[in-house]
C-alpha cells in the first residue's frame, strides 16, 4: 500500500488535544531521557520524593502528610471512594450525560456539538490526517453528534489552543461546514489577550 508523506506536517504522531493523556512539557520530555532514577534510594528520597511531597502540602493547603498513589484519574477516583465508602454502605450514582449542551467547556474539556450533516468521527480523521491534531468524539450516546477537545496542563496554553482551533475550522471547512473563516481562532485570541 503507497503511503503519502504530508510534509506540512512535521510531527511523527499527531499533537494530543484529547481528554488524556495530555502533551508533555518539554523539561519534562528532556528529564525523561536521563537514566532511571532509584526510588529506594536515599538520593532519590531526599532529592525528589521528600522536597515533592513537601510542595505538595502547598498546593493542597495542609501540612499534614501527603501520599503519591501512582495511576490514572481513575485510581485517584477509586481511592477517594474507598477512603470513605465502607462495605454495606449506601452509594448515590449520579449519572452527568457528558456535553448536553452546543458547547459546555470545563478547566480541561471542551464539548462542541458539530452541525447536522457534518459527523464528528471525520473532523477526527481529517484533523489527524490532514493536520496533525488530534481531538476526540464525544462518549457513548454522544459519539455521533459531538467533539471533545482536551486542554490540560501545557496543551492550554496559546501555542497548542490556537492551532488546534484553525486546525478544527479548516476540517469542519473541508467537510463541508459554512461559517466565518477565523472566528473560532480571534475569540480565543481575545481570551489569551484578556480582553473578553
Amino acid at each position: 500500500m503507497p503511503s503519502l508523506l504530508n510534509w506540512a506536517i512535521p510531527q511523527t504522531r499527531p499533537i494530543l488535544m484529547i481528554p488524556g493523556p495530555t502533551e508533555l512539557p518539554y523539561p519534562v520530555i528532556q528529564a525523561m531521557n536521563q537514566p532511571p532514577a532509584i526510588q529506594y534510594d536515599q538520593s532519590f528520597d531526599e532529592g525528589v520524593l521528600e522536597p515533592t511531597t513537601l510542595a505538595l502540602r502547598d498546593v493542597f493547603q495542609t501540612q499534614h502528610e501527603v501520599i503519591l498513589l501512582p495511576g490514572s484519574g481513575r485510581t485517584a477516583l477509586e481511592a477517594g471512594a474507598a477512603s470513605v465508602i465502607e462495605a454495606g454502605d449506601p452509594v448515590l450514582v449520579v449519572d452527568s450525560r457528558p456535553c448536553p449542551d452546543p458547547v459546555v467547556m470545563s478547566n480541561t474539556v471542551s464539548c462542541v456539538r458539530t452541525s447536522r450533516g457534518i459527523e464528528p468521527a471525520a473532523v477526527v480523521a481529517r484533523m489527524r490526517d490532514q493536520y496533525g491534531i488530534l481531538i476526540g468524539t464525544g462518549l457513548a450516546e454522544m459519539r455521533t453528534f459531538t467533539l471533545r477537545i482536551g486542554t490540560m496542563g501545557i496543551t492550554a496554553s496559546p501555542q497548542f489552543v490556537l492551532p488546534t482551533l484553525s486546525a478544527l475550522e479548516l476540517a469542519l471547512r473541508d467537510l463541508g461546514a459554512t461559517g466565518q473563516a477565523g472566528a473560532g481562532v480571534a475569540a480565543a485570541q481575545t481570551v489569551f489577550a484578556g480582553t473578553a
